[in-house]
């Protein structure tokens, strides 16, 4: 019983996620989704892509020369304008892969900044908080332990649970990216028009968004972990009685994996907040 209440601290108190995969690009996370969703984009979502533009370009050349009424030189002067943005526009398709793998290397570069700070974790002298802990439980008697079991139970669950979130969150970013990606090329071709151009503005801002939440993500996490590192440090003395510890601290343990849920469901929001989204 007191190995089951050392390894349930320990889990408490050291309670984060594995975040390597928010260092990798969309195409190294899952390189057969990601060829997937880019073979789609290549067979179905560029023709349609194409044609949407081409009845774009052909308004745009009637709203010129309307406009023009009857001017050969304003008419020219349009219709050139009109071309010339066409122009811009299939420059941006042509190398939309490359903006977008530009904005996922940004956003990796902010990752691997982060992930490399130290904040320390949840552990006493190197000792997590169950090992720290473990000769006092050790030496208490078998009612004491029953009653620490479970007294640090529900805790423990909500720990375990909330250990999920990230995993989910950063297999369903992966998804939102791909899928992006596939249809990278219709959103874009819309900045050819000024009616248009905030569908693609907005898609490059959303994408972004979705990107930063991987970084966003790990600074949460780092935030938590600094935030369980000093309550630890401050708080456990090895030679505290464990009953007495568990009981006065019973809200940091309910209260820590709340916590971190609530940082890995704003990361989205957050990362909003930034791009100028929210």
């Amino acid at each position: 019983m007191d190995q089951w209440i050392v390894a349930m601290l320990n889990a408490i108190s050291t309670s984060t996620a594995d975040t390597g995969n928010l260092l990798k690009l969309p195409s190294g996370y899952n390189a057969t989704m990601y060829n997937a969703m880019t073979t789609f984009q290549n067979v179905a979502v560029k023709p349609i892509t194409a044609l949407v533009l081409s009845v774009m370009l052909m308004l745009m050349l009637q709203q010129a020369t309307t406009r023009a009424d009857g001017d050969k030189m304003l008419s020219v002067r349009l219709v050139a304008s009109v071309m010339i943005k066409a122009c811009l526009v299939l420059a941006v398709l042509r190398i939309s892969g490359a903006l977008l793998q530009g904005i996922d290397q940004i956003g990796v570069s902010l990752a691997k900044s982060g992930s490399n700070i130290d904040v320390g974790t949840g552990s006493v002298k190197g000792q997590a908080l169950g090992d720290a802990m473990k000769s006092s439980i050790d030496s208490a008697n078998w009612g004491a332990q029953a009653a620490m079991l479970m007294i640090v139970l529900f805790p423990w669950l909500i720990a375990n649970v909330v250990g999920i979130l990230p995993t989910v969150m950063i297999f369903w970013r992966f998804i939102q990216l791909d899928l992006m990606t596939a249809f990278s090329s219709l959103p874009l071709a819309f900045l050819a028009h000024e009616d248009t151009k905030q569908i693609g503005i907005g898609y490059l801002k959303r994408y972004a968004t979705i990107t930063l939440q991987g970084v966003m993500l790990i600074a949460g996490i780092k935030l938590y972990q600094a935030l369980i590192s000093g309550w630890v440090t401050s708080t456990v003395k090895t030679s505290s009685d464990p009953m007495d510890f568990i009981m006065n601290n019973f809200g940091n343990l309910f209260v820590a994996p709340i916590i971190l849920a609530l940082v890995v469901i704003g990361s989205n929001a957050l990362a909003k907040a930034v791009i100028g989204e929210g």
